[in-house]
């Protein structure tokens, strides 16, 4: 919860921001226990900023479960936020 916090104070700030601002931000591992909830999360961000470019920065060892990988790109890909 304090990072889906931290996300959005951070989004909702560069959206205020001059200019095409392109907002980094990264998910904690533990995140990926839940990933319905870390998806519906980003859903709601794309929904609220849809002009905001987005970035996921992935923690490495997330990187070792491939399919949840495959699975979170192919959502990312869906709401235009790149990795």
């Amino acid at each position: 919860e304090l990072s889906r916090l931290f996300r959005a104070k951070s989004m909702e700030a560069a959206s205020g921001l001059p200019g095409d601002p392109e907002i980094f931000f990264n998910i904690h591992p533990a995140e990926m226990r839940e990933p319905k909830a870390l998806l519906s999360g980003l859903h709601e961000f794309r929904r609220l900023y849809p002009k905001l470019k987005m970035v996921l920065e992935v923690h490495e060892s997330l990187v070792t479960d491939l399919v949840s990988m495959r699975n979170l790109l192919a959502q990312l890909r869906q709401l235009e936020i790149a990795l």
